[in-house]
């Protein structure tokens, strides 16, 4: 299986391709490929190129690009995970799992909840998140916003898009509150930190259009809500 790395450029398709710093190390001292070995380059936008390996050294590699494809990875569910900040690094694991499952969008919230010291920017997630679409071949990376408050999500949320509040004082489980919605389109996803969202901002989101769903009667941990959320809306509504 020939291994994959994100690009921030669309690769040329004349003239080599030169790998620096941390891609070059990835290609060379972790994936150990050597002259005459092919990679993937993808440009994070939907497009690849089949490269071989021309030269490399500890610093730099050099690549010589084939033609350009289009890779059909996307979901036509657009999934916006709004995630109010966990603990720690849960963060980084939960911007893994959602670009491996598709997700579109990640936006960190700070909630009343939430234990967060200080909170990681969104530029070490999206390497997190150029790792994890590498690694799963998807062709696009999500796009993952800065850390804000709930508040300041919601004055800049677009009302027209569909919204559904996970919150374990919900009622109705997740499968009768999107019965009937069609495949497809955007969906936000509202998932709280640890201890969950307090009533009040249950009722804030409930008032912006946000449909309360119930995940069970188990309590889940702040990370395994966000992975479940996201494979069983991608199974109902995506390409699972």
């Amino acid at each position: 299986m020939i291994p994959s790395i994100h690009l921030p450029y669309r690769p040329p398709l004349n003239g080599g391709i030169s790998v620096e710093g941390e891609q070059a190390h990835y290609i060379g001292r972790v994936l150990r490929l050597a002259p005459g070995d092919a990679v993937y380059l993808m440009d994070g936008r939907g497009s690849r190129c089949r490269a071989v390996i021309v030269s490399i050294d500890r610093k730099r590699v050099w690549l010589e690009p084939g033609g350009i494809e289009t890779l059909d990875t996307e979901s036509a569910l657009r999934i916006t995970l709004v995630q109010g900040m966990p603990k720690g690094e849960k963060m980084d694991w939960i911007v893994q799992k959602a670009t491996e499952l598709g997700v579109a969008a990640i936006a960190p919230v700070i909630t009343e909840r939430s234990q967060v010291r200080h909170a990681a920017g969104a530029e070490r997630w999206r390497k997190i998140a150029v790792s994890a679409a590498a690694q799963s071949v998807r062709g696009v990376l999500p796009e993952i916003f800065e850390p804000q408050t709930l508040g300041a999500f919601f004055r800049t949320r677009d009302s027209s898009e569909r919204g559904i509040l996970f919150w374990e004082g919900a009622a109705t489980p997740l499968a009768d509150a999107i019965n009937g919605w069609r495949r497809g389109g955007n969906l936000c996803a509202l998932v709280g930190p640890e201890g969950g969202f307090s009533a009040d901002e249950a009722g804030q989101a409930m008032r912006h259009g946000f449909v309360p769903a119930s995940l069970g009667k188990r309590i889940l941990r702040a990370e395994t809500a966000a992975v479940s959320v996201a494979a069983i809306l991608q199974y109902a509504l995506g390409d699972m």
